[in-house]
């Protein structure tokens, strides 16, 4: 019956313990995000002040960052809730994009926690996608005037980034870590650019800082993830070393996918701004600006580079050791 007695007794203070540390944690909380300028605040602020704070916290002028928001609730779904406006979402959704931040510094600008900053950036993320079937579109679809870019400038005869199917595409080098972050990107290449190309320039070209050139798989073996899945595992040092990297190479593909949005959304963003805005001075910077390309002639990688064979066979033989 003692015993009982401080069983039962032991386990009242723990759940009293657990209570109140629930208490603290999520009932009597310290507010986090308690400053008196909320984030409304602040943004009303900037949209009111100089036309340059506007352009330089949201990479876009005020009068079109009104236009968007009421177009963005009125035909593509982007709604208020109870304690935050349309207006405020679609401010922290411009903030996170044109500054290139995380949500930390999002969430202390609009003293929000980072559930409803990430809440709210995904609701805005899919309104401006469905605003992109109407805005990523040519304005003339049928191609009846010529632009009088093509016809005053001779620069525009040839269009590099016209793909063979009529429309424009752009090759990108990426290189992502485990946790699916990009550590390394390339862009500026036209889609019809060989990825051996792309590939050979980056790694040779000191200008890029390329990490590290990582070898190619074997030729003539599974590769596959599929390929060992229906078979048997990898059968040595070439196989694995083959496995290995087209595990790799799934990560790669699940990291871009979760990005199609937010490329498509940017996109849109720009046609809004630039078919909305009466101030083109930005544009204009660019468009002054010499043709630079990074897409000079180089030749295609070798295939027996010595240094890229080396390597490869120098990780596979290291696989094969950890396998054994």
């Amino acid at each position: 019956m003692d015993n009982n007695e401080e069983e039962f007794d032991q386990l009242v203070c723990v759940t009293s313990v657990l209570m109140h540390h629930y208490y603290l944690m999520f009932i009597h909380k310290e507010p986090c995000m308690n400053s008196t300028q909320t984030g409304h605040k602040w943004l009303i602020e900037i949209l009111g002040g100089n036309v340059s704070r506007c352009f330089n916290m949201f990479r876009i002028n005020s009068d079109v960052f009104l236009r968007l928001c009421t177009d963005l609730k009125g035909n593509y779904g982007l709604k208020s809730s109870r304690r935050t406006c349309g207006l405020e979402m679609l401010g922290m959704f411009l903030y996170t994009i044109g500054q290139s931040v995380g949500n930390q510094s999002t969430m202390e600008w609009f003293q929000h926690s980072s559930e409803t900053v990430s809440r709210y950036f995904d609701k805005v993320l899919d309104s401006v996608c469905c605003m992109s079937v109407d805005l990523i579109k040519s304005l003339d679809p049928d191609f009846i005037t010529t632009p009088k870019e093509i016809y005053e400038d001779l620069k525009w005869d040839q269009i590099p980034f016209i793909g063979r199917k009529g429309i424009p595409t752009q090759n990108v080098m990426a290189v992502c870590s485990f946790d699916m972050q990009f550590i390394f990107a390339v862009a500026g290449w036209e889609g019809s650019a060989h990825d051996a190309r792309v590939f050979q320039t980056t790694i040779t070209n000191p200008a890029f800082n390329f990490p590290n050139p990582p070898p190619r798989p074997y030729k003539g073996e599974r590769y596959h993830l599929p390929e060992f899945r229906r078979g048997s595992q990898p059968m040595g040092y070439k196989e694995l070393f083959n496995y290995k990297h087209s595990s790799l190479r799934s990560v790669i593909e699940r990291t871009f996918g979760k990005q199609v949005k937010k490329v498509i959304a940017t996109m849109a963003l720009h046609n809004y701004i630039r078919r909305y805005s009466q101030n083109h001075d930005h544009f204009d910077e660019i468009m002054d600006e010499s043709s630079h390309s990074i897409s000079e002639s180089y030749e295609t990688i070798d295939d027996t580079a010595q240094d890229i064979i080396i390597l490869r066979d120098g990780i596979a033989a290291s696989l094969m050791e950890v396998q054994q």
